[in-house]
């Protein structure tokens, strides 16, 4: 009994948890044994991840901090949890910036038309990461350049999404009316749109 909060992650020591007192403990496989501990520096979202040998996480306050001692704050805070590719981090914040990190810093952050929602998506050197609309307006997704933030496109959405993208030969993303909306990853246009139950 660890105080655990939120979920876990697998990563090369083991498996690594968030705890209720601001810390991340990585658990051995086999047992469950503590192998290391480290303090979060706050309210952990998502899970942490993996970056090369290291571990890293983001806290509800935007900074990204690693198992090896580095930390960056990178913004005003973040959604959803981490997403990376081996040199770099990326999250989504509430006040609608994609942000890109590494152990030297913030690498670029990217605005979007509304606050991120859930966990951005990344393949092939593109990130893609889902909005809520403002103003009205209904959310959508963008698909950025990973090596820089440019926009490459920009899709809105009939209604906001329920959370972040997944990618695999189509983007998909879940609406708040409960339909799976499916997205050619390359261009942005709209596949297809299906109805889930609930």
């Amino acid at each position: 009994r660890i105080g655990a909060m939120g979920p876990v992650a697998i990563v090369p020591q083991g498996v690594a948890v968030n705890t209720t007192d601001d810390r991340v403990l990585i658990l051995d496989y086999e047992r469950g044994l503590k192998v290391s501990e480290h303090p979060s520096g706050g309210p952990i979202v998502g899970a942490p991840l993996a970056l090369g040998d290291d571990i890293v996480w983001v806290t509800e306050s935007g900074q990204v901090i690693s198992s090896t001692g580095w930390a960056v704050t990178a913004s005003d805070s973040a959604v959803g949890g981490l997403s990376g590719d081996g040199s770099r981090v990326y999250f989504g914040t509430l006040t609608g910036e994609v942000v890109a990190v590494d152990k030297v810093g913030v690498q670029w952050r990217t605005v979007m038309p509304g606050p991120a929602v859930g966990r951005p998506a990344i393949r092939d050197g593109t990130l893609y990461a889902a909005y809520t609309g403002l103003e009205g307006q209904p959310g959508g997704v963008v698909a950025l350049n990973a090596y820089d933030g440019e926009f490459r496109w920009r899709t809105p959405l009939d209604r906001d999404p329920a959370t972040g993208p997944s990618v695999s030969h189509a983007l998909l993303i879940p609406d708040r009316t409960g339909e799976m909306v499916g997205i050619d990853p390359i261009s942005g246009d709209r596949l297809w749109i299906a109805p889930v139950e609930g």
